[in-house]
């Protein structure tokens, strides 16, 4: 999967207020710039939830845990920034 795609399933996911994990990726796309500075147990206190239920978002997302995570929101970032220099 691409960044984008990645983006695109936790924008899903936020909407789907049945999923359970929704409140995590609401938390992520809300705070896109700062959500690659924290750490895992960071994320977990700011989401009021575990290590492990992120560690499980990661895994649904089909990635290999939080550092890849990380690496796909810092490109995205990266795309994101590079795209509004360009306009």
């Amino acid at each position: 999967m691409t960044e984008n795609e990645i983006i695109r399933k936790i924008k899903d996911i936020s909407i789907d207020t049945d999923h359970r994990p929704s409140f995590i990726a609401k938390y992520i796309l809300q705070n896109l710039m700062i959500v690659p500075e924290i750490t895992i147990k960071e994320m977990a206190e700011c989401t009021y939830t575990s290590i492990a239920t992120i560690n499980r978002f990661t895994k649904y997302l089909n990635l290999d845990g939080y550092k890849e995570l990380i690496h796909i929101i810092k490109y995205f970032n990266h795309n994101l920034a590079g795209e509004e220099s360009i306009t």
